[in-house]
């Protein structure tokens, strides 16, 4: 539904997409991608499909891929989609599942001679904070069995107050390395949009050097 929208908004019909980036974490099957269902489903049988899956980061990852293969001329417009399902992956005895719920959103990204388009991305990964945010079973290491099932390994589990250390480190570094390299202060960005976290995360961001009064 979501692909469907923003081609229509884009202008497009679903021939004219050549690749189909879809971020999940939550596959209908392990295989084949679940792109490659929205590839059928929306009927754009000229587009290749793979998948992402990077957890809450993953649209970002799509995105700048997207834009790295429309810069390349190998593709020219791209539907990047956003989606997951994580009420089948919740444990709603959490008190944590309420952070999380079922959504999708979609965009076209398209090649254009105009002089605007995306500037720059920083992405960052530290597989040290693995366990942090997990599915401890369900995957070839941990393979779905009778005992994963009775022990609830099936569902996500998050350390919050290790997500919420690391959010307050690493996204006012990746703030300022960002606007660094670009040249550009803080107090010439008009919006910025972090991650959904949660108030106190949001409150302590704003004593770490960065411009107060942005939106």
């Amino acid at each position: 539904m979501a692909g469907k929208e923003a081609i229509k908004n884009a202008g497009l019909t679903p021939q004219d997409i050549d690749l189909i980036i879809l971020a999940t974490a939550t596959p209908d099957k392990l295989a084949p991608s679940c792109a490659c269902f929205v590839q059928e489903k929306i009927e754009a049988f000229n587009a290749v499909a793979f998948d992402i899956s990077a957890v809450c980061s993953g649209a970002l990852f799509a995105t700048t891929t997207a834009v790295q293969y429309i810069k390349s001329g190998m593709y020219k417009n791209v539907l990047v989609i956003g989606a997951d399902t994580f009420s089948n992956i919740t444990d709603w005895n959490r008190r944590d599942a309420v952070f999380f719920g079922d959504g999708a959103g979609a965009m076209v990204i398209s090649h254009t001679n105009e002089d605007k388009g995306f500037i720059d991305f920083l992405l960052h990964t530290d597989g040290r904070g693995k366990d942090c945010w997990n599915i401890p079973a369900g995957g070839s290491l941990t393979p779905t069995t009778p005992e994963t099932l009775e022990k609830g390994l099936q569902y996500f589990q998050m350390d919050g107050p290790a997500v919420f250390q690391t959010a307050i480190k690493v996204v006012p570094e990746s703030i300022k390395k960002l606007l660094h390299r670009n040249n550009t202060h803080i107090d010439d960005i008009d919006f910025l949009i972090p991650h959904q976290l949660v108030c106190a995360s949001l409150k302590k961001l704003q004593n770490v050097s960065l411009y107060h009064g942005k939106k």
